[in-house]
């Protein structure tokens, strides 16, 4: 589980916070992969043409489940995609499994049953440099984020924290 401490430091936004237009243009413009974690950037992305390599949602936006107009859009978006269980606050094998085999096939959908807030930690610790992640921020907007080292590094000592 996740200690308060952490829990808060996780709030924090790893990236630019930015709106649906901004994030439409900086993923237009992104040269590799593409990564988006959350149902409202995922729909959004989609929405706006834009087709993100990798998808990661749960079908909630803050912890509420997302309309049946914003889901079924989203199931139709994506030819296949790869369902697996991850409860809140936690990190599942099979959601670490998951990730990695999108990020290497560079495609992918994954749909959680359970909580996708954590993914975004996955993407960051295995997605390779250069790869934009977008992610949102309740009540703010997207999050964009470069993977370099950094990110990575950071990205790796919060997994470490989490049991």
């Amino acid at each position: 589980m996740i200690s308060e401490t952490l829990r808060e430091e996780l709030k924090k936004p790893f990236g630019k916070i930015c709106n649906t237009h901004e994030m439409l243009l900086e993923a237009r413009a992104a040269k590799g992969l593409v990564v988006s974690v959350g149902d409202r950037c995922t729909y959004d992305l989609l929405r706006g043409k834009v087709h993100p390599h990798v998808c990661i949602f749960d079908f909630r936006c803050m912890r509420e489940p997302i309309g049946k107009g914003m889901q079924d859009f989203l199931e139709q978006a994506r030819s296949t995609i790869r369902a697996v269980k991850n409860p809140a606050g936690e990190i599942t094998e099979e959601l670490r499994s998951a990730v990695q085999h999108a990020l290497s096939k560079e495609e992918g959908t994954i749909l959680i049953e359970g909580e996708d807030d954590l993914a975004s930690l996955l993407v960051m610790a295995q997605a390779q440099f250069g790869t934009l992640l977008i992610y949102g921020q309740p009540s703010q907007g997207a999050v964009l984020v470069k993977i370099d080292a950094q990110k990575r590094e950071k990205a790796l000592a919060l997994l470490e924290q989490i049991k």
